[in-house]
This record gives C-alpha cells, sequence and structure tokens, in this order.
C-alpha cells in the first residue's frame, strides 16, 4: 500500500498526511544539521527527494538512510571538489 492509499482507507485528505510528513521530516534534518550529523546540502537533498516521493504518493520503499547515512564519511559531498581539492581550497582561504 502506498501513503496516499492508506490515507484515503482512514479517510485522512492526502494533502494534510504529506504536509504533516514533510513538517516532520524537515524538523527531523534541522535537528540533524544542527548537531552536526548532517549538512545543509544533504539535508536539502533529502528532503527534495521525499517531496518528490510525496507528491505521486508512492513512498513505500523510499528511504533516506540508504543514500545518506550510509555513505564513506571521507567521500566528497556530490557537486564538490574532490578531497584533494577541497583540501587546497581549505589552505589557500
Amino acid at each position: 500500500s502506498t501513503l496516499q492509499e492508506v490515507a484515503e482507507a482512514e479517510g485522512v485528505p492526502y494533502a494534510n498526511v504529506s504536509a504533516a510528513a514533510l513538517a516532520s521530516a524537515e524538523a527531523d534534518l534541522d535537528a540533524a544539521v544542527e548537531a552536526g550529523t548532517l549538512t545543509q546540502a544533504q539535508a536539502d537533498a533529502i528532503l527534495e527527494r521525499l517531496e518528490g516521493a510525496l507528491s505521486d504518493g508512492n513512498i513505500g520503499d523510499w528511504n533516506p538512510r540508504r543514500e545518506w547515512f550510509h555513505r564513506d564519511p571521507n567521500a566528497p559531498e556530490p557537486d564538490s571538489p574532490s578531497g584533494d581539492e577541497a583540501d587546497s581550497e581549505a589552505t589557500s582561504a
């Protein structure tokens, strides 16, 4: 079952469910950024993927941990300079 199907079966407007899920996720992601667990870019990417998944109501197998929480912590961020480039930028600043 999709989240949309569950909401409909329970008689709850899907728009309310998706808005509540987004608000909850955003609060959790903000806390993770504040704690240093995620970068803002990571949190934004996760939220963007969740918004996309919620837009069609089909998030049965969506798992943000799969992409971000099981990454190599030493790997460069997506769309960022590689480790060597980032090191040289940090030392030249």
